[in-house]
């Protein structure tokens, strides 16, 4: 399941929200395969999401796609060696990199 159900959904309602992460999740990581060289944040991959679909994705579900393919040894890496950059809400978030090499996985 790529969806975080916080919120208790059940039945078609959570199958829906599980697909729709799930194409999230799909254009994310395409997205860093095509801007592999990259370093991203998730705002700037939210920019990139909402400019691409004509929406206002909120920045969870971008979250939410990244850490997904961050897990347990996944595509996507965090660099926290480097420093953190600001966000339009003036926190700070860390960038994130695609691992190259790792194409015959998916």
């Amino acid at each position: 399941m790529q969806y975080h159900n916080t919120n208790g959904l059940i039945g078609d309602d959570l199958k829906h929200a599980d697909q729709k992460a799930m194409t999230q999740e799909e254009w994310v990581l395409q997205h860093f395969k095509t801007y592999a060289y990259q370093k991203h944040s998730p705002f700037s991959v939210k920019r990139a999401y909402d400019k691409a679909h004509g929406t206002d994705i909120p920045i969870t579900s971008i979250r939410r796609a990244i850490s997904n393919l961050s897990c347990n040894g996944g595509v996507l890496v965090c660099l926290k060696d480097l420093p953190k950059i600001k966000t339009i809400y003036g926190g700070y978030e860390y960038l994130w990199e695609y691992k190259t090499g790792q194409e015959e996985m998916f």
